[in-house]
């Protein structure tokens, strides 16, 4: 059995994870997932651009959509970088 000194870390922990922060592997899955999700949103905002352009009425929907878009697609953006 192999031990470690105190301070010394273990190969198979980073020291976030002995510091008590998430480990590199937990923050890249929550990325995805929210990068998941931000594209998820996107997709229901196009329908709803769509849609409001093809239904005459409906055409405050298209640029609901349309807003609803750029901010999501402004703020993915912004997340990704960081």
């Amino acid at each position: 059995m192999v031990r470690f000194q105190p301070g010394e870390l273990c190969p198979q922990h980073d020291a976030g994870e002995v510091l008590g922060w998430p480990s590199t592997h937990a923050v890249r899955v929550k990325m995805s997932r929210m990068l998941a999700f931000i594209g998820l949103l996107l997709v229901i905002w196009i329908v709803l651009a769509v849609l409001g352009f093809v239904i005459k009425g409906l055409l405050w929907l298209a640029f609901v959509g349309i807003i609803l878009f750029l901010a999501t697609a402004a703020f993915g953006w912004i997340k990704r970088r960081v």
